[in-house]
């Protein structure tokens, strides 16, 4: 095929914009996340894209870290891993274990609401436990592992190895 043609069009079903995309170290798989807080990806030759809908915060970025393994970035301002099994994306583990750390009770967004209008104040003393602040916007990977960036000032390194062994169950 030669430049410029367009080689396939893929529309991710019900909605949302497309913020990301990687190919595959070997540019037979390109994975794409999107604004309705999908992540999709397409193989080589496929009619269609393969769409995994999360409960998550939408996604801005993505890259492949192993040939089965990615890692999607967003407004949850927590790296998280999606695992390809079979023909679909299952999400994996969160890079930065907030669960762990935090110690308290976590609010859901209606009870921080409640307490901040039982309380009569217009901020919340809630913190964001996570390293990054804001959102994420973009990650690369590094030779070691991956680096992520975000709207907070801050350029993360995060490393595979130790990834994989804090959270057993994540397979890179």
């Amino acid at each position: 095929m030669s430049f410029a043609n367009l080689m396939g069009e893929f529309g991710v079903g019900i909605g949302g914009w497309i913020h990301g995309c990687s190919f595959s170290d070997d540019g037979e798989r390109l994975a794409f996340v999107g604004h309705d807080s999908s992540v999709s990806f397409v193989q080589g030759g496929m009619e269609s894209s393969i769409v995994t809908r999360s409960q998550f915060l939408p996604f801005t970025d993505c890259t492949w870290i192993s040939a089965n393994a990615l890692v999607a970035v967003g407004f949850d301002c927590n790296p998280m891993v999606f695992n390809l099994q079979g023909d679909e994306f299952v999400f994996s583990n969160k890079c930065d274990d907030t669960e762990k750390k935090s110690g308290g009770s976590v609010l859901s967004g209606r009870a921080m609401f409640q307490a901040m209008d039982r309380m009569a104040t217009s901020t919340s003393s809630e913190t964001i436990k996570t390293k990054h602040k804001n959102t994420i916007l973009s990650v690369a990977r590094t030779a070691d592992g991956f680096a992520t960036a975000g709207a907070d000032g801050q350029i993360i390194q995060w490393n595979i190895n130790s990834l994989a062994s804090k959270f057993s169950s994540m397979k890179l």
